[in-house]
């Protein structure tokens, strides 16, 4: 006789067939040495899967559809399979563990995607009705959880309930795949998006190119509505009116804020917030802007404005913001370049502990809420459909179509917008083919002056008036009826 041997096992193998014959008796027969009888004792010792590795069991296939909570048996989960591909063991990872396996082996952005999503994982730790334990890998207990936050909402960070919407469902459901990544688990364990409408599911993938961008004509109104009215200024802005500033003053301050966005494209409200005056540089003719992006780490990146943006002095510009309105409203030592007119500080300066307002980290959180607050608020009054980071899109559209003319538009919208992947950039290439009206230039249309035909642009001259605030205003108040009617002035 022979043995082949096996990693598992040992076959026997005989040099010649053997004949055999029907057994009624069901009694095994065998050689004389009945060899037969150990080879058996044998197989009992072995399990199944040892035996037949590539044989999923009932509770295997269970668990790849995510029916059993078991541990599972397969190569992933073998401890040689993961030192090898970096996989954690659940029993004993921690969240930094979490955090460096999605940097180094699943090619996450360390100081974007990676914080977000480790936001997201800590606040399943905390929630008080179904916290999830990420040493025990329990994809039930997530599914209750997901299940619970859409229905009633999530506690915000100042106690607050907010609802959670379909693209906050989809960020903790990318945050439950990272973790399942780091494991190893998951091809084993569901994701939450299965049980989402696909429609809105896709929906919220296409959300850029679902958004309505403003044309030039409402940016430019945007840029010129009259945000406080003198009841509001009066009762609200009391701190502002002591200082001997005006409602008109107050307005233009707040109008620029919206150009900054508008025409800059400043990732709105973080890069806002943390520029300061030193990050303007004067090069004679314009300016230059170092802007900080905090999502990639502080990286900075620098801008040349055009002549028009940094020193026109019948337009807005950024000249004509540093000379004449931040003076009036910011504190002489204050070094921000954006500030709460209320009270001539950073944005958030106001709502952080006075024992704590030296840590800027605070006092920048807090700025970005406060900021986000005002601006879409004041944004929706003149357009329903106004959010923050809108103004960085239109931004990004207005320049590709400006540009596309000089056949280098793509390149330079990506420098100017700070996208480390060309992939963020190409969402704008398609918002120009949906966009462009073959109208002039977008950038040059939201900044026009109402009046023109002399060499001022004077309200006195006999110019025509062109403005285009009528569309506007009919815009409106096919609106909400909440949203104010427009007022403009010039």
């Amino acid at each position: 006789m022979k043995y082949f041997q096996n990693q598992n096992t040992q076959l026997l193998i005989r040099d010649a067939q053997q004949p055999y014959s029907t057994n009624l008796g069901a009694e095994l027969e065998g050689g004389d040495n009945q060899e037969w009888k150990q080879f058996l004792e044998k197989l009992k010792q072995i399990s199944i899967e040892q035996l037949l590795p590539h044989i999923q069991t009932e509770d295997q296939v269970n668990n790849h559809y995510g029916m059993n909570k078991n541990n599972v048996f397969h190569p992933k989960f073998d401890p040689n399979y993961q030192k090898q591909y970096g996989l954690l063991d659940p029993k004993t990872l921690t969240f930094e563990d979490i955090r460096q396996h999605a940097i180094v082996h699943q090619g996450k952005d360390e100081h974007g995607t990676v914080k977000k999503l480790m936001d997201y994982l800590s606040k399943m730790t905390q929630h008080p009705i179904y916290p999830l334990d990420f040493n025990k890998p329990d994809w039930e207990q997530y599914f209750h959880y997901m299940d619970h936050i859409k229905i009633n909402g999530e506690l915000d960070r100042y106690g607050n309930i907010r609802p959670v919407g379909i693209h906050g469902l989809l960020n903790r459901d990318e945050a439950w795949l990272m973790y399942l990544k780091s494991i190893g688990y998951e091809d084993f364990f569901p994701r939450y998006r299965t049980r989402l409408d696909k429609n809105k599911v896709h929906q919220a993938s296409q959300n850029t190119l679902d958004k309505a961008i403003p044309t030039p004509e409402i940016v430019h109104n945007i840029l010129r509505y009259e945000y406080i009215s003198k009841q509001e200024f009066d009762i609200y802005y009391k701190p502002v009116k002591d200082k001997g500033i005006r409602r008109r003053d107050m307005n233009k301050y707040i109008q620029y804020q919206f150009f900054f966005g508008f025409f800059i494209g400043m990732a709105f409200e973080k890069e806002m917030v943390i520029l300061n005056l030193k990050d303007i540089i004067d090069q004679g003719s314009r300016y230059a802007i170092r802007i900080t992006r905090p999502k990639i780490g502080n990286k900075k990146r620098m801008l040349k404005l055009e002549d028009t943006i940094s020193k026109s002095p019948v337009h807005k510009s950024v000249k004509n913001y540093l000379t004449k309105i931040r003076p009036k409203f910011a504190d002489k030592k204050e070094t921000a370049f954006s500030v709460n007119p209320k009270t001539g500080r950073r944005w958030g300066y106001d709502l952080v502990e006075k024992h704590e307002r030296n840590n800027d980290s605070k006092v920048i959180q807090k700025g970005c809420d406060q900021l986000r607050g005002y601006m879409e608020r004041w944004g929706k009054r003149v357009y329903p459909q106004f959010y923050p980071y809108l103004m960085r899109h239109w931004c990004g559209t207005a320049r590709m179509i400006d540009w596309d003319k000089e056949g280098d538009a793509f390149a330079r919208v990506q420098v100017w917008l700070g996208h480390a992947d060309p992939k963020d950039t190409t969402i704008y290439v398609q918002l120009h083919r949906l966009w462009d009206d073959n109208n002039g230039s977008w950038l040059s249309r939201a900044l026009k002056r109402d009046w023109f035909g002399g060499l001022d642009g004077s309200k006195n001259s006999n110019a025509q008036h062109i403005t285009n605030k009528t569309a506007v205003v009919q815009n409106i108040r096919e609106g909400p009826e909440e949203s104010p009617q427009a007022r403009f002035f010039f």
